[in-house]
């Protein structure tokens, strides 16, 4: 009995038949962990919190909230880590995040926005992960361009994101971390033995889950 060897085999990824050599070359697996949040005060936002209409990205929810859209990587653990905190100590409005390696039909609405320049949301069109965006009535109306730390956000959160009259529709370049503080100078008696060891970051009330997902499948 004969048969005819595929010229192509793809399996998650994983192998490529190669007919010259009649063997396996492997790939590595392009997997990462899904961050779930484990939080009462924040709510996930899916899919189907969208309405399904030509504005893409309209949100079910007229209250104004504040939502955080972020990735896997460790600059989103940093905004998680300050939005857990940001959302218990600092109560009143809305706090919600997207995962944008899990619920990748909504990213990929916001990045159609960049192309459309003639539609009505095209400012809302983003290049970069994570970043903030407040909706009110359903509506995105101002990106956040501020530093990430628990302060700056609490004081963003809790006096500007919800005023009716504010509006910013330009989201800034990714060039800063902390605010900036004015440095003590040094005891001539002080002595200075090294760097001080950078510290993990605790991300409370942040469940790493050990499943695996391949985002591109």
């Amino acid at each position: 009995m004969s048969f005819e060897i595929p010229q192509h085999i793809e399996v998650e990824g994983v192998n490529e038949y190669d007919m010259n050599r009649s063997h396996y070359k492997e790939d590595r697996l392009n997997l990462q962990t899904r961050t779930y949040i484990n939080s009462r005060n924040v709510r996930e936002i899916t899919t189907n919190d969208f309405l399904d209409n030509n504005m893409k990205i309209e949100l079910k929810i007229k209250k104004c909230i504040i939502i955080l859209f972020y990735t896997e990587n460790s600059l989103s653990k940093e905004y998680l880590n300050s939005w857990i905190k940001l959302s218990k100590n600092a109560p009143g409005p809305l706090y919600g995040c997207i995962n944008c390696l899990v619920e990748r039909s909504i990213p990929t609405k916001f990045s159609e926005l960049n192309n459309e320049i003639n539609h009505p949301l095209h400012w809302a069109g983003v290049k970069r992960y994570p970043f903030i965006l407040v909706y009110r009535d359903g509506w995105p109306q101002a990106f956040y361009n501020g530093y990430h730390d628990e302060f700056s956000l609490t004081e963003y959160c809790l006096t500007t994101a919800c005023n009716n009259d504010y509006k910013e529709k330009h989201l800034a370049d990714l060039t800063y971390k902390q605010p900036h503080k004015k440095l003590e100078p040094i005891p001539e008696d002080t002595n200075v033995e090294g760097e001080e060891e950078e510290k993990d970051i605790n991300l409370e009330g942040v469940d790493i889950s050990n499943e695996v997902y391949d985002p591109f499948d």
